[in-house]
């Protein structure tokens, strides 16, 4: 009799160590990963600060494309080309904001979707300037190959204008 009630109290005493230590592995796991949350937020606050710094010039350029965009629109041939500066000036104020979220909260998310923002921003920008490039590459060798360029310049010499 007493060694069946010796059993039970060392079986309530280890029931009650390992539902103490799962409570303390849990309360360890909750702190760490808790903590773990506010070093993350400190990291995307401090990670983030350049661009919250610029985000007023940021929203400045992208309500000023937005603005370039609508006024090509009002051309019959500025209608073609006005999204592009209205989707760039929405990139960058969507970044603008994304990056205020980001500072304010430490959201990762928010700042990785700005970054993208604008790295769209700027891949869309760099094909556009490689598009101008080789338009003017292509003007140049079709004005040299028509003889088009030669005639301007005759007929700058031939009018009396000195053009150096």
């Amino acid at each position: 009799m007493i060694f069946k009630t010796v059993a039970c109290n060392f079986i309530n005493l280890l029931l009650l160590v390992l539902l103490f230590c799962r409570n303390l592995r849990y309360t360890l796991k909750h702190y760490i990963m808790e903590t773990s949350d506010q070093i993350q937020e400190k990291i995307v606050t401090q990670l983030s600060a350049p661009l919250y710094s610029a985000k007023g010039w940021m929203k400045f350029i992208g309500i000023l494309l937005i603005v370039m965009g609508v006024t090509y629109a009002l051309s019959i041939v500025g209608i073609i080309f006005a999204w592009i500066p209205i989707w760039l000036g929405i990139l960058v104020t969507g970044a603008a904001n994304k990056i205020d979220t980001a500072y304010r909260t430490g959201d990762k998310y928010s700042f990785i979707e700005a970054q993208k923002k604008i790295g769209l921003y700027f891949t869309i920008y760099g094909v556009l300037i490689l598009i101008g490039l080789i338009l003017i590459l292509l003007f140049f060798v079709i004005a040299l190959s028509t003889g088009f360029l030669a005639q301007f310049i005759e007929n700058i010499e031939n009018s009396g204008m000195q053009y150096y």
